[in-house]
């Protein structure tokens, strides 16, 4: 006879769902809270627009895409980490995700491919393209270590033990700002590269923090196990296979709107704006990017998936109204011009971006919900689905603005951002249709 999950037992509640929601939620925050100041610093060393562009308009989005695989092993570690055999396994498959993606991103780095990469395929200008490589291979070894992060989140997830998660977090700001200030102030690193090490070393430090707290986990399940079934590799694979190329698609997105930065008019001021705008945007709408995480542990039935849904709605609204409040009052533009250190047209830009962006918390809180009630029931096709539809329709979207010749190429990008989040969201409601009525264990 297995060993049921408690939680699955009962209907969960508001504070159910309140308990495991809030440090997610302020982990999430926190992520999007190190880059701002990041920038910030970066902002104020020499040739600021270039290395910034080196780092998040290009490096970062080309890195997203090789360890993105790694991004959503937690849902496995969340799904299947009910028993010791089951966390020996997904750690395993985790390892192998990541030493895979530190190959293919060392083999990019150190090799030629870097220079027809970013000639190419990327159009990065030429004056950014040592930088960008620069960045790539201090990065190189990021896959690995996200890989162990993000499997170890999901054992503590399922574990009970979400505010772990939260202090590891807080382990890795406090790294980074070391780092950031540092080398800030010894100026022995160009930009984009301080932001690179701050980027690596902060993640290092977490997830070391992580594993040890894990290792709890398995110390805890040793004796009283959730589950006594082990997953097959078999069962395995098909959960993650899908769920492994679904960031990936989500990082070919990224580098399409990259892409089109360096193809539509205004070019200069969108890699300014960019990456101020986007991490911006991220403070809102990572308050609600862990709820699949959330509907993974308390979904088990109709009654916990109506609480979750309509905590979803809250959530996201209150995000929205929030963002927009923080736009329409002034305080956006005075963060702007005193923290970011952006000048006067360029802060208007970014103004009118953030007011496009600002349904994105609640779609994608909503399009989080889904995809954890499709990862619960282990329905992982569908979420790589979403995906894809979301690529089709950012290209879609950027195609049509080339012929119209948009004053700005980045209200473009932004613009498809929201379309394409939309067309994901009802893509993933009508995926569910047969899960939200039944039960799921």
């Amino acid at each position: 006879m297995s060993s049921r999950d408690p939680r699955n037992a009962a209907e969960a509640s508001y504070s159910d769902i309140l308990r495991t929601w809030w440090p997610l939620g302020a982990k999430q925050l926190l992520v999007f809270v190190a880059d701002p100041i990041y920038i910030a610093f970066i902002m104020r060393m020499s040739h600021p627009d270039l290395e910034l562009g080196a780092l998040y308009t290009y490096g970062w989005p080309f890195l997203l895409l090789v360890a993105a695989p790694a991004i959503t092993l937690n849902a496995l570690g969340n799904v299947f980490g009910k028993n010791v055999a089951n966390i020996r396994r997904t750690r395993f498959v985790a390892l192998a995700v990541g030493i895979v993606g530190m190959l293919i991103l060392s083999a990019i780095a150190f090799t030629p491919l870097v220079s027809f990469l970013m000639s190419s395929i990327l159009k990065v200008p030429e004056e950014e393209r040592p930088m960008v490589r620069t960045v790539l291979q201090v990065l190189a070894i990021y896959p690995v270590l996200k890989s162990i992060c993000m499997i170890s989140q999901g054992h503590l997830i399922r574990g009970g033990r979400s505010y772990e998660v939260l202090w590891s977090r807080v382990i890795r700001l406090v790294v980074g700002l070391v780092v950031i200030v540092a080398g800030y102030e010894l100026e022995v690193l160009q930009g984009g590269v301080l932001g690179a090490t701050a980027i690596l070393g902060s993640l290092a430090a977490q997830t070391i923090y992580l594993w040890w707290k894990s290792t709890q986990v398995r110390a805890d399940l040793l004796e009283h196990p959730l589950d006594d079934q082990i997953a097959s590799v078999g069962g395995l694979l098909r959960f993650v296979v899908p769920m492994s190329i679904a960031p990936i698609v989500g990082s070919l997105t990224l580098l399409s709107m990259a892409a089109a930065l360096g193809r539509l008019p205004g070019v200069v001021a969108s890699l300014a704006v960019w990456p101020v705008v986007t991490n911006f945007n991220q403070i809102g709408v990572s308050l609600g990017k862990s709820f699949d995480q959330v509907t993974i542990v308390h979904g088990a039935d109709p009654g916990s998936r109506d609480r979750l849904r309509r905590f979803g709605l809250l959530l996201g609204v209150g995000t929205v109204v929030g963002t927009a409040g923080l736009n329409a009052s002034g305080l956006l533009d005075f963060l702007m011009r005193h923290f970011e250190a952006l000048d006067a047209e360029t802060t208007r830009i970014t103004g009118r971006v953030m007011w496009i962006l600002t349904p994105m918390p609640l779609l994608l809180t909503l399009c989080a919900y889904y995809r954890g009630l499709l990862a619960r029931n282990r329905r992982t096709v569908p979420i790589l689905g979403s995906k894809i539809v979301e690529l089709v329709i950012v290209a879609a979207v950027l195609f049509w603005s080339l012929d119209r010749d948009p004053g700005t190429g980045i209200y473009a990008v932004a613009s498809s951002a929201v379309v394409s989040a939309a067309t994901g969201l009802a893509y993933l409601w009508w995926a569910t249709r047969g899960v939200r009525a039944g039960r799921s264990d």
